[in-house]
């Protein structure tokens, strides 16, 4: 049997040591470049080209053989703001401390949303495009989370919680006796913006079952002629 000189013996490296793309720098006007010529493809960065919305698509070359590129925009500029409402610059704060990264998702949704009232598509796509990640991922954790509105809330807002022990407890009754008065269902604004109706999974309230919040304030242990009463106070011209 032969047996390989010591000197002559190959040494493994690790496989996670070897790379498995290789990014150069893209000239302008490439013949494959889906970004219109822009000069530089950064990883991670592929919101910017209308072209090519999805992960890293790696192609091979002709003029680099053996190489290969990501055929990958990159975005260089940071997008403008929907409108020049100032209350964008809190928006914008929020993601500086966050590094821009998309780990600051949600914490910016929760800006927009304390700061508007609600969060509409233009600021999902703002958000998205500035942290970098995709549009659907953003319309994802917004509609998800119960905290989060799609649409400009009413002045007053109302929420019954639809948990298991508030169930039980009478909040079907407290909805429907809401939605008769109101003339509106769960998710809804009144036609003069005077309230919204909401419902919840849970509100960590069990104790105080069946629990409704207005105006952000816990309530517990609510009857349909309380509700009803405080319904009147806000909808009283």
């Amino acid at each position: 049997m032969y047996r390989v000189p010591r000197r002559t013996r190959l040494s493994y490296v690790p496989i996670w040591n070897i790379p498995l793309f290789l990014f150069h720098r893209k000239q302008k006007n490439c013949a494959d470049g889906p970004c219109a010529g822009l000069e530089s493809c950064v990883p991670g960065n592929y919101v910017g080209c209308a072209k090519n919305l999805a992960f890293i698509r790696p192609n091979r070359r002709a003029d680099l053989p053996g190489i290969w590129k990501a055929s990958m925009p990159s975005y260089v500029s940071k997008p403008a703001p929907p409108n020049q409402d100032k209350r964008w610059k809190l928006v914008d704060a929020t993601m500086r401390r966050q590094g821009q990264q998309s780990r600051g998702l949600i914490e910016t949704l929760h800006t927009v949303q304390e700061a508007f009232g609600y969060v509409d598509v233009p600021a999902l796509r703002y958000v998205a495009m500035s942290l970098r990640v995709p549009l659907s991922r953003a319309f994802g954790v917004a509609t998800f989370y119960h905290f989060f509105t799609l649409k400009p809330a009413g002045e007053h807002t109302c929420v019954i919680c639809m948990g298991t022990a508030c169930y039980i407890k009478g909040a079907p009754q407290l909805l429907h006796a809401v939605e008769h008065d109101l003339g509106i269902v769960a998710g809804e604004t009144t036609s003069d913006h005077r309230v919204s109706l909401l419902t919840a999974r849970c509100l960590g309230s069990c104790g105080l079952a069946p629990a409704v919040v207005y105006d952000q304030e816990v309530a517990g242990k609510v009857s349909v002629p309380g509700l009803q009463q405080r319904l009147k106070q806000w909808t009283r011209p």
